[in-house]
Order: structure tokens, then sequence, then C-alpha cells
């Protein structure tokens, strides 16, 4: 058992007031305490209560009585145990009394922080809070000690900040800090506390997106903490650090985030090896393990489940080492492994994980904790999954009996939300009178709890709209949805003149527009006049106001799915308006609806990183948006908060007017909403001789518009099984399987291109794909039918230049900036030659530290050939092996036209930004350039070459991480890049490359140069098995496509032919010389 730093001090304050005891009464006394520790240490608690009550019956009248505050807690623990809570607490509460009799308000305050401390372990923390009110108003007696009175203020800063109140806490941690800056000396324990308050700023500073105050204030707990040596100062040091982390993760900063890590966990393991003290080292175990779990979380966010799973597997080994093997503190990990088994799909590993972590609960807590119930909950959901909806609803009820045995059953938002999940469980699996009772039920404990204005209320009703749906009763589906707009729609217009403010529930208000329209379309009511169409316009500006991001990931997935729903049904409007008309109207909305969902899902990503720098805003300026965006977040206001928010929206307004004003680029980033013209896509992307075809999906169709300079027209496809068919086709070139490739391409070209085919009168086509479609190379597919022999002659490259775009909206926005450019190349390779990675890991003071996704990095000698000739056609800066480094990328990529990167380059779906260039390592970074950190560089080029792409982490048909990377490059001022679709054959890629410098020093437009790079490629290798598009299908031209300014160096060709001249001439002059000797 770890024993809490309240309870060393009780410990230490009842051993001392033994000597005031004559031998023989501390030797009963001893005697019995002793029996006490025995037992309590084996949980035998029935048997511990007795002799508890009769060891404080004893010592009455003793000079041991002031001590009996030291009983308060294992008193009231075992009731708990025993009798449940409100039986631990009411233990508690009669030695309390008996205490507030003696009249010390020392000893009053420690038996007030065991209450506390119950109520904590038992997560009941708003009890915490009420407990902790009164000691603090005992710690402001006359004669408590000063220390105590800053501690009863660090205490309520703890639980204001476990409760969400981060500016109270703020508050309360700020007003201990001030009490203990004020004593002299500052012993050890005096600078902890200091540690810990000025800590617990910096939390709350965070937690309010003040990310430089935060910072501030954490590295003044590391100042009052010194270079002491001092090992519980340097237990203080690891949690300091460890929040750093925590920071810097959620910033989107990684680097920083491992090295604080990695620091956190130093530190842990010097003082674990160092100390005597086994409550120390037990302490600082635990920290280790919170890291370990930490960095499982991390990894867990980015997709990558082995590594999480590593890191999940350190943490349990600490715990193993000092909890018992049924302690929920070590049992909880199981949950952990069980998010991971779930993302995976493996739900019944999940289960059965769940399944432990509940049994744990039950006894442990008992039935009548929060913890059960929610383990409860948990196990409901993972069932629910696995579509055992009655045992899943058993499990539901076990948990709001658990809720209903510790809370208010009317008031309780717990419960609300557990009948809210068993309803909506019902309504998918067709239950819909015990799905209607469940929404109901959740409805009205909302009503009572926040009010007929809640938006959980709102949320409630948004479920029952759909139950009646179900059901068929579309006119009260209506009803519950205009309800639901009753509560939404003021907040919308409050909002919508201020970008950027998102309530808790963004995804609502959206839904409820997108139901009214459905309502009204299912009730086909003619007598009802509405603008559907200018209903889900509504609801994509809302969708449009979402600019702060969602931390949480059922938010964004309920977000997304509105989004989703609302698009769709948009595009399918826009094009039964246009089938009446053939109006250009509704042939422009579809392609405005199309960008802006892309828009909105790329702002998403951007606004998920709080501390994102971007390339010209001051760090300043992005934290203080963030920090307004945050105080604005708010729901529900007491009355002083509320009078605080006018200041806080004129503040906001204020800013968005410097934004707009000062930073263009990056407002038009964050809330810019550029309407898309089709006349001026005509104007300013196309050349003549060009066409843009721009596709959008829905769950069911495919719209294709197609744009020319005279000429636009608006196309319905069936998408029937588009995506397994692109999945299956990417596999078939993975493994070189002809056949499956043949058919699937003639395939794809028939539901894809055919039905275009009339509509286009150009060989250049710039294409705008759409979801999976990105990743779908055009050029491969087949025309014809064809076998294994004649395939090559059906492909699509044959007859089309073909080139691809982001977004038009990307296209427009980035096509305007105005920078110089200049026609020199920087090429960088790193090779990952065993060379390089010795020296890495000969560099490194810790081997433990080494980086194993860099040693494993394949090699490629083939990258640093095509680099290394780059320098024959162009002028070109040549970095290869250890010099081609992320440091060097980041202070010379700016002077650069052209950026050529001949390495690893990871797509992440799972986390779109953090999609990174593999380079080699420096003292100062890390060697990996993610897609974030390029939003904060002014690059010069017109073109970036990524000569290997491959998906590391997240489904491989989804296209963000391939999209956000294309758009962090436009954004930094790059409007070209060259990259792959797959991980393609390195020496084929290299040729092909190669190839492609060629023809741009020759003149020849970026897409023209690629294509017959690609020509010439096919060429040569006729009838060979690099004829097959896995080895050259895979590059694609993203973005613009025109022509460069090349600065040549000489020729290679030219090289060739002078020394083939020189050749010639010198074996002329021999000839002539032998000639002469022989006639003389």
């Amino acid at each position: 058992m770890i024993l809490s730093t309240r309870q060393l001090s009780l410990f230490v304050l009842s051993f001392c007031s033994l000597v005031s005891l004559s031998q023989s009464e501390v030797e009963i006394l001893a005697e019995r305490q002793s029996l006490i520790d025995s037992l309590y240490s084996q949980e035998q608690y029935s048997e511990v209560i007795p002799l508890l009550e009769k060891q404080m019956e004893s010592i009455k009248g003793t000079s041991w009585e002031d001590t009996l505050y030291s009983y308060c807690y294992n008193y009231a623990r075992s009731f708990w145990k025993t009798e449940g809570v409100e039986a631990g607490i009411t233990a508690a509460q009669r030695i309390i009394d008996q205490v507030e009799l003696k009249g010390d308000p020392v000893e009053l305050l420690h038996a007030y922080s065991d209450m506390s401390w119950i109520y904590y372990e038992v997560g009941q923390i708003d009890k915490c809070l009420v407990v902790d009110s009164i000691a603090m108003r005992v710690s402001d007696r006359e004669g408590v000690p000063t220390h105590l009175k800053g501690r009863a203020r660090t205490y309520m800063g703890f639980d204001n900040a476990m409760l969400g109140d981060y500016l109270k806490a703020g508050k309360y941690f700020k007003e201990a800090r001030n009490i203990f800056i004020e004593i002299e000396p500052r012993d050890s324990l005096i600078r902890q506390q200091l540690a810990e308050s000025s800590n617990g700023m910096a939390v709350a500073a965070w937690h309010l997106g003040q990310t430089s105050k935060a910072e501030k204030f954490y590295l003044e707990a590391l100042d009052w903490i010194g270079k002491s040596e001092d090992l519980l100062l340097m237990s203080r040091k690891a949690s300091t650090i460890g929040n750093l982390a925590l920071m810097y993760e959620d910033a989107g900063d990684l680097t920083k985030c491992k090295e604080y890590y990695n620091e956190n966990i130093r530190i842990c393991n010097l003082v674990i090896n160092g100390t005597d003290d086994p409550f120390l080292r037990d302490e600082m175990t635990i920290v280790r393990s919170k890291t370990y779990g930490n960095l499982a979380s991390m990894y867990h966010s980015l997709g990558d489940y082995q590594t999480s799973k590593l890191f999940l597997d350190l943490a349990d080994q600490d715990r193993k080492q000092i909890m018992e093997p049924n302690d929920p503190k070590r049992v909880v990990i199981k949950q952990s492994y069980a998010d991971i088994e779930t993302a995976k799909g493996n739900y019944l590993k999940a289960e059965s994980l769940v399944r432990e972590y509940l049994n744990t609960c039950l006894e442990h807590y008992g039935e009548d904790s929060e913890y059960t119930a929610h383990a409860y909950t948990k196990l409901a959901q993972n069932v629910a999954e696995q579509g055992r909806t009655d045992e899943a609803n058993s499990l539901f009820l076990k948990s709001i009996a658990s809720y209903e045995k510790i809370s208010d059953v009317d008031s309780d938002p717990d419960i609300a939300l557990t009948y809210f999940l068993r309803g909506t469980m019902n309504l998918r699996a067709g239950e819909i009178e015990r799905s209607k009772s469940d929404l109901e039920r959740s409805r009205n404990i909302y009503l009572n709890n926040l009010g007929a204005q809640s938006r959980k209320v709102a949320q409630v009703d948004l479920s029952l709209a759909d139950v009646f749906i179900e059901s068929g009763d579309y006119e009260k589906a209506l009803d519950k949805v205009e309800e639901a707009l009753v509560i939404l729609s003021p907040r919308f217009s409050q909002d919508r003149d201020q970008p950027g403010i998102t309530d808790q529930l963004p995804h609502l208000l959206p839904a409820a527009l997108y139901q009214r329209v459905q309502c009204l379309r299912l009730l086909n009511n003619k007598n009802i006049e509405i603008d559907e169409l200018g209903e889900l316009e509504t609801a994509i500006e809302v969708l449009q106001t979402n600019k702060t991001g969602l931390r949480d990931e059922e938010s964004k997935l309920l977000l997304l799915g509105a989004q989703k729903k609302v698009f769709d049904l948009a595009l399918e409007l826009a094009y039964e308006d246009y089938q009446e008309e053939k109006n250009r109207d509704a042939l422009q909305s579809v392609l405005s609806f199309s960008e802006k969902n892309k828009s909105i899902l790329l702002k998403d990503r951007l606004n998920n990183f709080n501390s994102l720098s971007f390339s010209g805003v001051p760090d300043s300026i992005i934290e203080l948006e963030h920090s307004l965006l945050m105080q604005l977040q708010k729901d529900t206001l007491d009355d002083k908060e509320a009078s605080q928010r006018s200041s806080t929206e004129s503040a906001y307004n204020g800013l968005l007017k410097d934004l707009s004003s000062n930073y263009p680029e990056y407002f038009e980033l964050r809330y810019g909403d550029i309407a898309i013209d089709i006349d001026d896509l005509k104007s300013r992307l196309l050349n003549v001789g060009q066409q843009i075809v721009a596709y959008a999906l829905t769950d069911n169709h495919i719209y294709a518009t197609i744009i020319g300079t005279k000429e636009s027209h608006l196309l319905r496809l069936e998408k029937d099984s588009l995506t397994e068919e692109i999945f299956q086709l990417n596999e078939a070139l993975r493994t070189n399987d002809i056949e499956s490739y043949a058919s699937l391409s003639h395939e794809l070209y028939q539901q894809l291109f055919e039905p275009i085919k009339n509509y286009l009168n150009c060989k250049e086509l710039i294409i705008i794909p759409d979801e999976e479609l990105y990743y779908l190379n055009f050029e491969l597919l087949l025309k014809e039918p064809s076998t294994s022999k004649d395939y090559p002659e059906q492909l699509l490259i044959n007859e089309f230049v073909i080139s691809y775009l982001n977004s038009a909206t990307t296209a427009l926005q980035f096509e305007k900036l105005e920078r110089s450019r200049n026609s020199e190349v920087l090429a960088l390779a790193p090779g990952f030659s065993d060379e390089l990675k010795d020296e890495y890991v000969s560099g490194l003071e810790d081997s433990s530290l080494v980086d194993q996704h860099f040693i494993h990095q394949i090699q490629q000698p083939f990258a640093v050939r095509t680099a290394s000739s780059i320098g024959r056609v162009m002028t070109a800066n040549v970095l290869l092996g250890s010099s081609a480094n992320e440091e060097a990328f980041k202070e010379q990529a700016e002077n650069y036209g052209v950026i050529h990167l001949g390495t690893h380059t990871e797509i992440n779906n799972k986390a779109p930004l953090y999609s990174k260039l593999i380079l080699s390592k420096s003292s100062k970074e890390d060697g990996y350039l993610h897609a974030y950190e390029l939003y904060d560089m002014e690059l010069k080029a017109e073109l970036a070459v990524l000569t290997a792409c491959q998906t590391g982490i997240g489904q491989q048909h989804t296209s963000e991480g391939m999209r956000s990377l294309a758009h962090s490059f436009a954004y930094a001022g790059c409007p070209s890049i060259v990259m792959s679709l797959w991980n393609i054959d390195e020496k084929s890629s290299s040729t092909i490359i190669e190839d492609f410098y060629s023809n741009l020093s020759q003149g020849q437009a970026k897409n023209v140069a690629l294509r017959n790079a690609k020509l010439d490629f096919l060429r040569e290798n006729k009838n060979s098995e690099q004829e097959f598009p896995f080895y050259w299908a895979g590059l694609v031209l993203v973005g613009d496509e025109s022509p460069m300014s090349i600065q040549t160096g000489i020729p290679f060709s030219w090289i060739l032919i002078g020394a083939g001249m020189l050749l010639a001439l010198f074996l002329f002059y021999l000839a002539r010389r032998q000639g002469s000797n022989l006639s003389e």
C-alpha cells in the first residue's frame, strides 16, 4: 500500500505521541496497533473495525487522545469496504465530530483531509470539493501554520481542476503559491509545495489555451526545485516534466513531447534506483508507469497500435511490481489494452479485458461505485458492437443501478447518458419502443439537471426524431426536430458573425437541419414550402464555423457523420435541380459542395493543433486566438462568467479584424470561405487544350463535373463497389497480379471514365479526386478488355496528359501567392546506409534511446544516385547521407526553386498532419519532418519531388494523409508536388525522376515532362516485368502543371558527346602518328 503525503504526516505525528505514555500503556496500545495494521494490510476490514473502536476508546483521557484524528482514514475505509461508501463517510464524520470538540484546527484539518481522500478514491470529486471547502475555512482559523493554509488551497485547486473548472483551479493554485512564497526559510518541503502550486497554475493555464503562460509556470516549478539532488524534490521535478510533455503533445510538437517524456523516465529511474524509501520508490514507479501510459495513448492516437501496446506493457510491468493483482489502479490498464483491440476490430479480446476490469471494480468497490458503473457501460458498448443487444441492455441496466445507489436518479447526467447510449443502441438494433422509452427517460433527466435550453436535450430530441422516422411517423419526427431547432438556432444566430466559436456539440445543428429536410421529403407535403437546398447550405455554414477542433474521438466522429449526411443530400438535391433545368447554378452548387466538404475536413485537422505555428504569424497571436476560443467554448456559465463573456467576445472580434488585415493568408486558411466560381476556374486554372474533371463521392453515387474553357457538364454515376475495387486494384499492383489488374482497371475505366469520354475534347486533363479516388492513377486504366500481353496498348496514358489537384479551393487560394522564385535545386537523400546508422548510434550517450524506427529504414542507394545525378542537368546543392538532415532542410529549403527529397515518406491517414518525411538526424532535430512543420516555413520552390511515399498508419483507402501533406507544401508556398501513390520500386522511380528533370530542363510543362518520362520508361522496358504499372504509375503530379524556368548545369548528354568527340580526336591523332611512323 502507498501512503499519501497526508497519511505519512499523520503516521509521523502519531508515532511521536507515544513518548508521553507509560511503558505499559505503550506496549498494550502498540500491540493492538500492530494487530490492526496486520489485519488492515490483509484487507480484513470487518475485524479491523472493532479493534479500531476499542483503540479509540482506550486513548480517551490519555496523551494519545491528541492522535484521534489519525484513525480517521483507516476507520472510514474499513466501513466503506464492509458496508458501503455512505457508511464509510458516516464513520469519518463521527471522528471529525469528536475532533471538532477538542478545538484543535490542525487536527481537524487532517481529519477532513482523510474524508476528502475517501471521496476521491470512490470518484466523487464534487463531494471532495465540498469537504475541502470546509477544510479551507478551518485553515483560516487562528493558530493554523501558514503552510497548511497554502496546502488547503492547493487541495481546492486539485478539486476544481478535476471537475474541469480551470479558472477557479488557477485562482486557488495562485493563492497557495502566494502563501508559500512568503514562508522563510524555504526548506525542501516548502519548495516542494511551491513547485506543486506553480505546476497547478500551469495545468490550469494549459487547459485555458494559454500555452506560453503554462510553459512559464512549468518552468517556474522547475526553478523552485532547482538542480537539487534531493530525491523528493527530484520526484516533483519528474512530475512537472511529465506535464510539460503532455502540453507539447497536446500542441502537436512530438519532438519536444518525446524529449520531455524521456527526461521524465530518466529522472524516475534515478529516484527509483537511488532511494531507500519504499514509499518514494513506489510513488515514482507509478509516475513512470503513467508516463509509459501517456506514451501509449499518444501512439494510439496516431494509429500506431503496435508501439502503443509496447508502452502499455511497460506500464503494466511497473504496476505489477507494487500493486496486488486485483488492485483497480493496476487492472484499469486493461481498458487501454481493450481500446487497442477495439480499434483493430478484435471485439472478443477487448471484451475479455473489459470484463477483467469490471470484476476487479466489483471486488474492490462493490456495486455502488462510479468506477463500477463506468465499467458496466464500457462492457455494454463492446457487447453491443458484437450485436448482442439483449446482453448489452442488461449491462446498461446494471450500470444505471450502480449510478442510482450513489446519485440522484432524477438529475444525474451520468444516468441520463447511460439511458441515451442504451436508447441509441436499441434504435440501431430496430428495438423502436425500447429505444423510445430509454430516450424519453434520458430527456427527462437532462431537463431536470440542465434545463429546457440544454443542447443535451436537443441531442435526445434528434434521436427521438430518428425513432419516429423508423416507425414511419414523420410528423412526430418533424415536431421533435423543430423542438431541437428552437434550442439550437439562437446560438448559431449569435455565433455566425464570430467565426470559430463552437459549442460543445457542434454536430447537432447541421444534423437537425438535415433531419428537417429529410422529414419534409418523406412527408412530401406540397403545402409546406421550403428551400431544401437553402436549409442544407445553412447546415454547411454551421459546419464551417467549427474552427476550434474537437479533442475526443467520439465528438469528431459525430461531426464527421453529420457532415457526410449533409453533403451527400446537398449533392443529390443540386443534381436534381440540374436535371430539371440544366442550369449553371446547380452545376456550380455541386462543385462548391464538394470543395467545401474537403475544406472543412482539412480545417478540422489543422484545428486539432493548439499551438501549430504558421509562417509569418507570431506565435503569440495564435496563442491569443486559441485562448479566447477556449474561453468562449463553455456552454454553461455562472453569473460572473456570463458578465465576462461580452468582453471576451469583443477581444475575439478585434483579433479577427487584426488577422484579416495583417495576416490574410492565415485568416483565409482558418476562417476563409472561398466561393468557387466556375468562370474563375476557367480563367485562372485552365489553358487552351485543358479540361478539369472534378469527382465528388457520396454513399451511392459519383458526381463528375467536367469543366472546359467553353462549356461544362455534370454527370451522376453509380458508385457500386468502387472502394473495394480500388483497394483490390492496388493489391493486384502490389502483388504483380496482371490478370486481376487488367480486369479491374478496365472495370474502373467503364465506371469512372467511359461515361465522361464524349464530353472530353482536350488531351490535357486536370483531375480533382475525392476520397478513395486519391489513390487511383487514371493513367493506368485500360480502355478495352485486355490480356497480359496487349494491355499496354490500352493504357489511358497513351491518350491523355493527366495531372491532379488537391482541390480547386487550394489551387485558387495559393495560385495568387507572390513569392520570388529561383531556379536552383536542393536535393536531399539520406540513403540510410549502414554507415549512416552506425554513425547515429555511436553518437548517442545512452544506447537505450536508439530510434529503432530510424534504424530499420530500408536503404535507398538509387535515391542517392538520382540526387547525385541532378547536378548534371540542373544547378543543384546535393546533400547526401548525414548531411541530408532535417536541420539542413529547414535552414536551406527556403532558398531553392526545386526541392528534391529522395527519402522515405510515411503517409498517416489516422493523424494526417503527422505524415512525415524521414531525413537524417542532427543535434537539433529528430529527422522526422512532419506535415504540420511545413506550415511554419516560407518556401520559394515551384516544385517538390517526393520519391517514395508509403501508407504507414491508418486505412490505405482513405486519402487524408496525402491531401494534408500536399496542402502543407502548398501553404508553405510550393504549388506543385510530385509524389507516389504507393511504395513503388526505387530503381524504376529513380529512372523516371531523372528523365523527368531532363524534360523539365528542356522547357516541358511539369505534367508533360512526367508523362513523357513514363512513356520513355515503358518503351525502354517493353515486354519486360517493369512494363507493369506498379513500376511507373505510382508517381503523380499534384498542383500547378506549368513549365518552369530551370537553371541548368552542363547537360549530361553534352558531356557524353564532348567526351566522345575528344576520344575520336585522340584516336585520330594516334592513327596519324602511327601512319607517320610506318612511312618512315
